[in-house]
């Protein structure tokens, strides 16, 4: 399952920016220790500073993983689980 995660720095977030890197190095691990894959980040301009795509096996990982990257305290969280449109269009 894919899942969109809408991130934006907290005030310690902001604090350590200039560690961007170790930061999202964090953020895959943390991903990969509940047998999930980031596929990709994106800084961007606008309501959220970052949006991320992962992908986990079951609801339940993807849930784990968001718990503990709230732990971190970096990034307050908005999840969004995602289907692609070959799925959409097949069952409207």
């Amino acid at each position: 399952m894919k899942y969109i995660t809408l991130l934006n720095l907290t005030p310690k977030g902001r604090e350590h920016l200039p560690e961007a890197k170790d930061i999202l190095l964090k953020m895959t691990g943390v991903a990969e220790q509940f047998g999930g894959k980031v596929e990709s980040v994106w800084a961007t301009v606008g309501h959220y500073d970052f949006i991320a795509v992962a992908e986990y096996a079951t609801p339940e990982d993807a849930f784990r993983a968001r718990v503990k990257l709230a732990e971190l305290g970096y990034f307050l969280l908005e999840g969004l689980e995602a289907f692609d449109m070959e799925f959409f269009l097949t069952t409207v």
